[in-house]
């Protein structure tokens, strides 16, 4: 019996994120960076998860143009799964606006160039 792994598909926006995200990854030759938001309660703390789920270098700025920099200087396919989405989506709108708006710019960025960037919730 064949799955069919979800990110065989073109990145597109926030996607489910499958039932097993190393395994789905690994399908795709993509690496995989997990961001926990559970415990991002304002920006700084959102930076640092940001910082330590990306494996960001420590020049990484903190700020919104730094992340896009540094994501968009991807040369591999990446999955990037967001843990705790829905609860700081609820709890930090505009935090968790800029934070997808900064994604989906460097997924869109990326997909232009044929670099596949998903982003998991």
């Amino acid at each position: 019996m064949t799955l069919n792994n979800p990110l065989s598909e073109k990145p597109s926006g926030f996607q489910p994120a499958p039932a097993d995200p190393v395994m789905a990854a690994a399908g795709v030759q993509a690496s995989l960076r997990t961001i926990d938001l559970r415990a991002a309660t304002d920006r700084a703390a959102l930076m640092q998860q940001l910082s330590v789920g990306l494996d960001l270098p420590s020049y990484f700025g903190r700020n919104w143009d730094a992340l896009y920099d540094l994501l968009a200087e991807t040369t591999q396919p990446t999955a990037i799964q967001i843990l705790g989405w829905d609860h700081f989506q609820s709890h930090h709108r505009e935090l968790a606006g800029q934070l997808k708006s900064v994604l989906i710019d460097a997924q869109d960025t990326l997909v232009a160039a044929n670099i596949r960037l998903w982003v998991l919730v």
